[in-house]
């Protein structure tokens, strides 16, 4: 992967297992060039995984809660601007 300025992952970590968001934001980590900016939505709980019906498709969500995200941001080398 090219080094790119910023990463935009808005609506969309939180369609992806929970057991993979840390691999994701490491590589994500590793992809940007410092100063780089990484803007994410995250909608998560301590609920389980589900999947829901919008515009007559299913959807699966998975999140880990927001704390544990800045958390995991912060150890994977971010400094979370706004949260």
């Amino acid at each position: 992967i090219s080094h790119v300025a910023a990463v935009v992952a808005w609506d969309s970590l939180f369609h992806v297992p929970r057991e993979q968001h840390a691999h994701i934001i490491r590589r994500v980590r590793a992809t940007l060039p410092l100063g780089g900016r990484f803007a994410l939505t995250v909608g998560g709980s301590e609920h389980p995984a589900f999947t829901d019906v919008m515009f007559g498709h299913t959807f699966f969500y998975d999140s880990l809660p927001p704390a544990q995200v800045t958390a995991l941001l912060q150890s994977s080398g971010f400094r979370v601007v706004h949260e």
